[in-house]
């Protein structure tokens, strides 16, 4: 075999399998954004700030019973927002609007806080961190919003 076509089906088989990964990154991805969609339409609306307080309140107990930070919440009617952010030292906020404004969202943004998902620093490497969120925190939340169930 010519060193030329050596070379050919090493860019071939590289250019298959990047396609492959892709592909089968695109479908993960997919199958996490149905979950989440089927999730949030079942799910109770959430109308105002004070709403979604009483709410974060009931469901953190199923999780963290004793309390061991504050939550806060922030709600927007037409900016479509589902963010949860670390504030300080055991202080958390979870934004929420448009169409967002869902006790599923709110279930899913208090399991990434409450499971510490905000509070891994150790990862240095963007590339890591993204690859932690997208296979390891994420999968979590979304299970934690569609089932109740906790890992």
């Amino acid at each position: 075999m010519s060193k030329l076509k050596k070379i050919r089906d090493n860019v071939l088989y590289t250019i298959a399998g990047i396609s492959l990964l892709a592909l089968t990154h695109t479908t993960y991805l997919d199958c996490l954004s149905t979950a989440n969609f089927v999730s949030n339409s079942n799910s109770t609306r959430i109308y105002n700030t004070s709403q979604a307080r009483d709410f974060i309140e009931k469901e953190r107990k199923k999780i963290d019973p004793e309390n061991h930070c504050e939550i806060g919440a922030l709600f927007w009617r037409w900016y479509n927002e589902a963010n949860s952010y670390k504030k300080g030292d055991k202080r958390y906020l979870i934004e929420i609007g448009g169409i967002f404004t869902t006790e599923a969202v709110i279930k899913h943004e208090l399991y990434h806080i409450l499971d510490g998902h905000l509070d891994d620093n150790k990862i240095r490497s963007k590339l890591l961190s993204k690859f932690m969120y997208y296979y390891y925190y994420e999968p979590q939340a979304t299970l934690y919003q569609t089932t109740g169930i906790k890992l």
